[in-house]
């Protein structure tokens, strides 16, 4: 089932039939970091793993604060059913781990790992998602204009994105023109495009939505090439990401 599909898919295990892509991520034209995004598709659930890593200014030094997503997707009813999510950085850490049942999000929060296990349950709607996966539930929709509730697990708190379809687009990515669905959503008083391939899949995006907004006007964008491995060494946030996540629920 899904839960164990949740328990040992781990980031050092791959399947034949798993889907990778691997993506740069950009604020105000400097590469802060990068992650990869693999989908698994098996006979009732859709897995998407997210990994990555991005550099922030921790205290005054330079540090490679990494991320991990795992959301389990009912292939049947599009209902996302379990989302694992955590940072890591030295000693830091921050893991989130919840489970839609009905109109309940049911939520364990650890904030490093000596601190006890904080629960807790949001009233939400039963097609809640998270913000890794918000492209595919776009390209599943049949509609110009879109409205998705989403949790993020780093602004803890859920709202709504609103997105409209504009049209087809050529872009260059990787040095080959390639047609992309344009997509604007509107969150958070914020504005941001997105662009899928005719597969559903995230090509790029400015305004992304990423660590709850908390790191500004991020730019992601889809390579083909190992140098999305490759991270400057001055280039840094100058956000503390890390110490903001200290909300748990009542």
């Amino acid at each position: 089932g899904v839960e164990d599909e949740l328990g040992y898919i781990s980031s050092d295990f791959r399947l034949d039939s798993e889907e990778r892509q691997y993506y740069s991520i950009y604020k105000n034209g400097s590469k802060i970091g990068y992650k990869t995004e693999s989908w698994l598709r098996q006979s009732n659930t859709i897995l998407c793993r997210e990994e990555g890593v991005i550099k922030m200014n921790l205290a005054g030094l330079s540090r490679e604060v990494f991320f991990q997503s795992l959301v389990a997707i009912d292939s049947t009813s599009h209902i996302t059913r379990n989302v694992e999510f955590s940072i890591h950085s030295g000693s830091h850490s921050y893991v989130f781990s919840g489970k839609v049942n009905g109109d309940s999000l049911n939520i364990e929060v650890k904030k490093d790992i000596l601190a006890p296990v904080a629960t807790g349950t949001f009233i939400v709607n039963e097609t809640i998602t998270i913000p890794v996966v918000l492209p595919y539930f776009i390209s599943e929709a049949e509609t110009e204009n879109m409205s998705f509730m989403v949790f993020d697990p780093v602004y803890f708190s859920n709202y709504f994105v609103d997105c409209a379809r504009r049209g087809v687009e050529i872009h260059n990515i990787d040095n080959k023109n390639i047609n992309l669905k344009r997509y604007v959503l509107n969150y958070l008083d914020t504005r941001s495009n997105m662009w899928l391939d005719r597969n559903g899949g995230l090509v790029k995006a400015d305004g992304y939505i990423f660590f709850g907004g908390k790191l500004g006007n991020l730019t992601i964008e889809r390579t083909s090439t190992t140098d999305v491995f490759r991270l400057p060494i001055e280039v840094s946030l100058g956000n503390d990401i890390i110490k903001e996540l200290t909300i748990y629920p009542d």
